[in-house]
């Protein structure tokens, strides 16, 4: 019997010193399975990581923007994944790796564009770096919202009073008056018809007369920019929401920052498809030339209003233009005198706008609303507004040509547009460069998966990277 047991007892230890080494080796495996597929899934969180660090440096280095160019300046997207699949081959299967592993499969999938989704992306990097760089509440001192409603309203209330000015003004084309009134022997006297219907080409060469020659006429190609591919607007400034108006106070901001304009004194040395930048963000006119006419024109209209409601309220300047009115037409003067006498008020106005637009130009500020003491322009210096130099105020008075461009930027009919014209700039700009390089390939967020083979095992493995902080 002892005999036996003991052999029982043998039995039953050998038994269970095979249980434990099977437990043991099943274990062990299962630890080096669990081993092998961490190992694999940090391999897919550093290439993603890898990726990341690629992003397009001048859109850094110029606009302080991450976006990584998925055709890696032209290569392709299957440029991109084969980096990804030689950074796993390579972290993967180092000489003393305890693993062999395969990959089969790299792809890039659900890719986020910085031209999709309404600009998001794109918006919400401007807005973080703006808040990074100036607190929210202190981009009023840059963008001075208050005053440009103030403009706004002000602007509305002379409407109604413009119109039956203007009615008046066109009664005098009356066929029936030919002959009695030679309003073109008038508009020729006092330099009206220039100043009146006035090309853009004629106005730039009025505010600067020297540098106009200068100003390059070379146009762009528009044919493959971010702007073609707008599709949305969005309101201008009264429509929106509180949180709207703290991302379009960042993007005017951004755009005044980063972006060059006729103001700027110390212009870079990087390469710029444009001269006026922040005029083509404004105008979107496909030259130098165009864009700073069309901004000289709209400053005469911003400056005509404020300069035509002291012009049209002054006592003094109604009595001197109606004298002038009535003298010119000699028997008719009674007749037709007053109405006359509109139209030297406008064009007095106009040309007052002219020498405001000159003082910004050079330099100046102007006042926002005109008083006596602060009007430049006489009656009879209207004949000779091309020579003519006008005089700005103190710096702490008024506003210069930077306000003005942050008005403009903020009252554009459609506050979308100016954020696909900044990735105009930004394209073009490095283009000069980087040829192949397009915005439309530049991304701020996506996913890589992966399939990883690890002896008899697959995994199918995936990690999401982004450039956005929330």
């Amino acid at each position: 019997m002892k005999n036996g047991n003991k052999g029982q007892i043998s039995v039953y230890v050998c038994g269970m010193v095979c249980v434990f080494l099977i437990l043991i080796v099943v274990v062990l495996q299962g630890v080096r399975i669990w081993e092998s597929k961490a190992k694999a899934t940090q391999a897919v969180s550093g290439m993603v990581d890898s990726i990341k660090g690629d992003y397009q440096p001048d859109l850094f280095r110029r606009y302080h923007l991450f976006a990584l160019d998925k055709t890696y300046y032209g290569k392709g997207e299957g440029y991109l994944e084969e980096r990804a699949k030689e950074y796993l081959n390579y972290n993967l299967n180092s000489k003393h790796s305890l693993y062999s592993y395969t990959v089969d499969d790299v792809m890039l999938v659900d890719s986020q564009p910085l031209l999709e989704d309404d600009l998001t992306g794109f918006k919400q990097q401007i807005e973080e770096y703006m808040e990074l760089k100036t607190p929210v509440g202190a981009l009023e001192a840059v963008v001075p919202v208050n005053e440009i409603q103030q403009v706004t309203e002000e602007e509305r209330a002379f409407q109604s009073q413009w119109e039956e000015i203007e009615q008046e003004i066109a009664a005098l084309d009356n066929p029936a008056l030919e002959g009695s009134v030679d309003l073109e022997s008038i508009k020729k006297l006092i330099g009206l018809e220039m100043l009146m219907n006035p090309s853009q080409g004629e106005i730039l060469y009025l505010v600067m007369p020297e540098q106009a020659y200068e100003i390059s006429k070379e146009e762009i190609n528009t044919g493959e920019l971010p702007s073609q591919e707008q599709k949305t607007s969005y309101p201008v400034l009264d429509g929106m929401t509180i949180s709207e108006l703290e991302e379009e106070l960042c993007g005017i901001a951004y755009a005044m920052e980063v972006f060059q304009h006729a103001g700027t004194e110390e212009k870079t040395e990087e390469n710029h498809c444009l001269e006026y930048e922040v005029e083509y963000l404004v105008m979107g006119k496909d030259s130098d030339f165009e864009n700073m006419s069309a901004v000289a024109e709209r400053l005469c209209i911003m400056r005509f209003v404020p300069n035509a409601m002291h012009a049209f309220t002054d006592q003094t300047k109604q009595q001197e233009a109606q004298a002038v009115a009535t003298v010119l037409l000699g028997p008719y003067g009674a007749a037709f005198g007053k109405p006359v006498s509109y139209v030297l008020l406008a064009v007095w106005a106009y040309g007052e706008s002219i020498l405001d637009v000159k003082v910004l130009l050079d330099g100046g500020r102007v006042p926002l609303l005109k008083d006596k003491d602060s009007w430049q322009l006489s009656l009879e210096g209207l004949a000779d507004i091309a020579i003519q130099e006008g005089t700005g105020t103190s710096e702490e008075e008024g506003w210069d040509y930077e306000m003005y461009l942050t008005c403009m930027l903020a009252t554009m009919p459609d506050a979308n547009t100016k954020y696909y014209r900044m990735l105009d700039l930004m394209q073009l700009n490095i283009q000069e460069t980087i040829p192949e390089f397009r915005i439309e390939n530049c991304i701020y967020a996506f996913r890589m998966q992966a399939e990883i083979q690890e002896g008899n095992r697959v995994w199918n493995m995936e990690a999401a990277g982004t450039y956005e902080t929330n």
